[in-house]
């Protein structure tokens, strides 16, 4: 994908959401999405307005970037619908 990372993030910001990184996930959060412990979640919406990106995607940018753009569609979309959209690798 030709857009940088900078970009993708320049225009989550335009629709008013927040990116934080995390390392380990909330067990909150895979208790309520039903997650295995096998799964990787490497990225996740909680509403209103924060998105939570696996500090494991600075290491492969080009999966980042899907993230990023995966999560700007959902807000083009959806119009930010309050449902916790999460990208998970794994069984």
């Amino acid at each position: 994908m030709p857009i940088s990372i900078e970009y993708l993030i320049a225009i989550l910001a335009d629709f008013e959401i927040k990116t934080k990184w995390f390392r380990k996930l909330p067990a909150s959060v895979a208790r309520e999405m039903a997650l295995s412990e096998n799964a990787v979640v490497s990225s996740y919406f909680s509403p209103p307005n924060t998105i939570y990106l696996n500090q494991t995607l600075k290491k492969t940018p080009s999966r980042l970037k899907y993230d990023l753009a995966v999560h700007i569609g959902h807000c083009v979309l959806h119009n930010r619908d309050g449902l916790k959209s999460v990208m998970v690798a794994g069984s």
